[in-house]
């Protein structure tokens, strides 16, 4: 636990070797992960690389006294997510609107799985919308574009302690929501952190 908070300072402060040790620990563990998701290999490889690279990127918002290893595998679902989102905007027909689903994911994924995610999308859209805008917008920009309660406070023109209180609040609700749904706490875990 020591060697680990000790190993997270020292990538904090952009240490190339700190990050070349938490690159080795994780790699294998992180493609395993997004295999789950993504079956072609080169793709998943490519999200493995870019979840590293939002790593390095941000380094300096590691908090040690939280789950370094969430921290790591939230950076990865995202990665799988957006690969997924922007796989189904690219299958749009823009004449008729229709969605290309057989062509593109069938052959990658199961349809059980496929079933899952929408699923779990759709329950993560609900519970999003049950927040007031406010709270959904600071929301948003902490855990969907990684901003620290500082730059929300700067961007929205609101104290930190607001955006702190703000995301108490939706944090607790989420997690209500979530175990309401019985999804339970290990869909909002995903989100927490």
């Amino acid at each position: 636990m020591q060697y680990e908070i000790e190993l997270l300072t020292r990538l904090r402060k952009a240490d190339q070797l700190a990050f070349k040790e938490v690159y080795e620990f994780y790699v294998h563990k992180v493609h395993r992960f997004v295999t789950t998701y993504i079956q072609d290999k080169e793709q998943a490889k490519d999200i493995v690389q870019l979840t590293f690279i939002k790593i390095w990127e941000k380094k300096e918002t590691i908090d040690v006294s939280k789950s370094f290893k969430a921290f790591v595998f939230t950076i990865a679902y995202r990665n799988v997510i957006d690969f997924v989102r922007k796989k189904e905007t690219m299958a749009i027909d823009n004449n008729a609107d229709v969605l290309l689903l057989d062509e593109l994911f069938i052959s990658s994924e199961s349809a059980e799985n496929l079933l899952e995610k929408h699923h779990l999308d759709s329950i993560y859209s609900k519970a999003l919308n049950t927040l007031t805008p406010k709270k959904r917008e600071i929301f948003i920009l902490s855990r969907h574009e990684g901003l620290s309660n500082k730059e929300i406070a700067l961007k929205l023109g609101i104290s930190v302690k607001t955006v702190e209180y703000h995301m108490t609040e939706v944090l607790a609700g989420l997690k209500d929501y979530f175990i309401k749904t019985k999804i339970g706490v290990v869909f909002f875990y995903f989100f927490y952190f």
